[in-house]
């Protein structure tokens, strides 16, 4: 990703579900990659955020459809340094066209370094 200021940030961000079942359905194993924003509620040392994001999904079905997906969420970035942060984010990403019926939610925790 790319702090473009102290308020926002622009990233890519791919994921891949292996084994994921919607309610009742088949195994899946969607790939989703999308272009996010993330806009900055605070920027001291805690810093909550709204992510936005788009792109495609590709599900491996016995078709392996393809189709649009949009990503919305909230994290919190967590700066145990000037540079080293903790960072826990929710978000749900909603498919559309020939593979609508694949939405979930997202929970992630990691560690980073903002250069």
């Amino acid at each position: 990703g790319y702090r473009c200021n102290r308020r926002f940030s622009t990233e890519v961000e791919v994921e891949w579900l292996g084994g994921y079942q919607p309610l009742g359905g088949v195994s899946l194993d969607p790939v989703t990659v999308t272009s996010n924003a993330r806009v900055y509620v605070l920027t001291g040392r805690l810093q909550p955020y709204l992510l936005f994001g788009a792109g495609i999904m590709w599900v491996s079905s016995n078709e392996g459809d393809t189709g649009m997906a949009i990503r919305a969420g909230t994290g919190l970035d967590f700066y145990l340094t000037k540079s080293l942060l903790l960072n826990g984010k929710l978000d749900y990403v909603r498919a559309f066209q020939q593979i609508s019926g694949t939405d979930y939610l997202t929970l992630s925790a990691g560690v980073g370094w903002r250069f």
